[in-house]
Parts: C-alpha cells; sequence; structure tokens
C-alpha cells in the first residue's frame, strides 16, 4: 500500500490570459448588481431574569434609494490585490465588460463580486486546465506515520481493529466512524489507514491531507489500493464542498492521477460507492 501513494510530485501551471479574461468576462455580464438601499427593522428586545435576552421581529420598512456621492476608489488595484492577477489582465476584463455601469449602483458590491468571479475563474481553469502533476522521484518516509500518536490528546473515539496499520482507529466524525467500522467488517477490505495530517499534497491553493489510504479485492481476488476522500451526507460533493476546499481535492485527485493511484470521493458510509 505505501508503495502505491509514497511518490512525492510538484505541479506545473500554464494560463492562456486570453481564456481567463473571456471567461471572466462573461460570468461577469451575467451579474445582477442592488441599488444602495437603507433598511430599517424594527424589533422588540426582552430583558429577561438571568440575563438573556429576547428579540422579536415586528416589521421591517425600506427606504428610498440612496442618493448620495459615492467614492469608488481604484478599483483596479483591489481586484489585483484580491485576484492575484495582473493589472494588465483587471484592466483588459474591465474594459469588455457591458456593465460596468453597475459599479456607480453600489460600488463596494460590484467590487466584491467581480473579484469573486475573477478569482474563481482563475482557479477553475487552473484546475481544469492548466494544472499539471509532475512526480519527482522523491518519496514520503513512513515516519509520517508516526505522528498519529499527536491523536492521542484529542477526544477521539476509537474502535480496536484488526485490519488497520494500528491497533485502533481514530475518527472525528459520526461519519468517519461508520466509514471505519464498514472498513473493518467488509470482507473485501484487507487493509487501511487513515492518513496523518502531515501527508500532504501541495496545490496552488495550499495543502491537501486526503483521508483514507485501502487496500481491497475483486471479485476475481486481485488486490486494488485506493485512496479516498469522504464525504458525508451530501447529495453532490463537487456542489456542496467550499470552492476552496473543492479545488483541493480535485487538486489531490491529479496528484493521485500522476503517481497511477486510484483516488475518489466517497460518500456512502456502508462503501457501497468505493469501487466508483
Amino acid at each position: 500500500l505505501w508503495k502505491q501513494i509514497q511518490k512525492k510530485t510538484r505541479f506545473n501551471i500554464t494560463l492562456r490570459t486570453q481564456q481567463i479574461v473571456s471567461t471572466a468576462v462573461k460570468k461577469i455580464n451575467e451579474l445582477n448588481i442592488r441599488n444602495l438601499m437603507l433598511r430599517v427593522d424594527k424589533v422588540l428586545v426582552n430583558f429577561q431574569k438571568g440575563g438573556t435576552i429576547k428579540t422579536i421581529y415586528e416589521n421591517e420598512s425600506a427606504g428610498e434609494r440612496l442618493k448620495r456621492d459615492i467614492r469608488i476608489g481604484n478599483v483596479v488595484e483591489r481586484l489585483v490585490r484580491e485576484t492575484g492577477v495582473t493589472k494588465r489582465t483587471v484592466v483588459s476584463i474591465l474594459s469588455r465588460v457591458s456593465n460596468l455601469q453597475l459599479m456607480f449602483k453600489n460600488p463596494e458590491e460590484y467590487a466584491r463580486i467581480v473579484g469573486l468571479v475573477i478569482r474563481n475563474t482563475l482557479h477553475e481553469i487552473i484546475i481544469n486546465d492548466g494544472l499539471k502533476y509532475i512526480p519527482t522521484g522523491d518519496v514520503w518516509s513512513m515516519e509520517l506515520f508516526e505522528d498519529i500518536e499527536s491523536y492521542a490528546n484529542k477526544s477521539l473515539d476509537m474502535r480496536k481493529s484488526e485490519k488497520s496499520l494500528y491497533d485502533r482507529v481514530l475518527w472525528d466524525s459520526e461519519g468517519e466512524k461508520a466509514f471505519a467500522e464498514s472498513l473493518e467488517d467488509s470482507r473485501r477490505i484487507l487493509l487501511y489507514t487513515k492518513l496523518p495530517r502531515s501527508f500532504v499534497i501541495d496545490t496552488p491553493l495550499g495543502t491537501y491531507n486526503p483521508d483514507w489510504a485501502i487496500v481491497a479485492k475483486t471479485d476475481e481476488g486481485s488486490k486494488v489500493y485506493l485512496v479516498r476522500e469522504t464525504k458525508f451526507d451530501i447529495d453532490n460533493p463537487e456542489e456542496d464542498s467550499r470552492p476552496g476546499e473543492q479545488m483541493n481535492i480535485l487538486c489531490g485527485q491529479k496528484h493521485f492521477e500522476a503517481i497511477g493511484t486510484n483516488f475518489a470521493v466517497a460518500t456512502k458510509r456502508d462503501l457501497s460507492d468505493l469501487n466508483k
């Protein structure tokens, strides 16, 4: 198992500025920015015994649109700072959008959302088109697994194990608990371990730590080596994960593809999607 996952990689990024610009412009042109409005909420506040405070919502009133001079500031510099793209790219995007006038309706909202669009566009293009992982020839040391002792200081449930690398299995959620129990009880599973937190893969967004490494057997009796990220109680992990988290997982997938290891996201506690 360790030979299948111990290889290190490095990543290269290749970007085409025109792709970033055209994709971001298309998304920005679909934005709908609200005017600045003043809204007043009326609530009843009760101070109760014991020092607790209870608030009761009564009604709201929306005032007229605010009509006042607003200082916009240097939007270009702000977007460069918040997105990480060059000034030239930001200027190219803003000069091509068809709704730049929305900035004068609500400058803060427009700059904030445009910044998010550009940053997310950049990340999506990096992950989908511009990112490549290359094996370096170096490997992780088995000493990484010694840091499992650090879990002893945390209030985690544990169960004795016959198939794990350790005599006990640690988990930090009910989903992981059920998943670990299924691994332990399944006749298909030969060996499994929760990967140590120091086992990390470098990504453009930081680092990524996958969850589980598993050895299973097929119906024909051959062994398969798996690395699985677990996401429970969600229908679509790609939609329900935070954008940064999902992109890190996709980076992890590219890393394991580069070293020839089967990687996927598992969402079923009963292992029904383990071999997808």
